[in-house]
């Protein structure tokens, strides 16, 4: 497996805003910046690789989110186990991906 590497790219306008630290604080602000996009995955990375780095990425988000859910009571529990088991669903489709990947593909009728 290769890693993958990612680029982080950051804008000097976006680094500092003095005074502002939350767009619930600037209030009606109509001259939001947008997303400044912080990472980038390297080109030329096979399909494979990059599943098997999607799925190392699934499996630790969701140890961490059962980690911690497991120290919550109540409905904040719930809803964070919630989010676990969104994290599982995608990590079944992506495994799917991966068993798919060299197999000719089936027509559904």
């Amino acid at each position: 497996m290769h890693p993958v590497t990612l680029r982080v790219t950051t804008s000097r306008a976006d680094a500092e805003r003095p005074g502002r630290h939350s767009h619930a604080e600037r209030g009606n602000d109509q001259t939001i910046n947008p997303p400044v996009r912080l990472f980038t995955v390297a080109d030329g990375i096979s399909t494979e690789d990059l599943l098997v780095n999607l799925s190392e990425t699934l499996a630790s988000a969701n140890a961490l989110s059962c980690d911690i859910a497991f120290n919550l009571e109540g409905a904040s529990r719930e809803e964070l186990l919630g989010v676990a088991q969104l994290i599982e669903l995608a990590q079944l489709l992506a495994d799917r991906v991966h068993d798919g990947i060299g197999q000719p593909t089936a027509s559904v009728s």
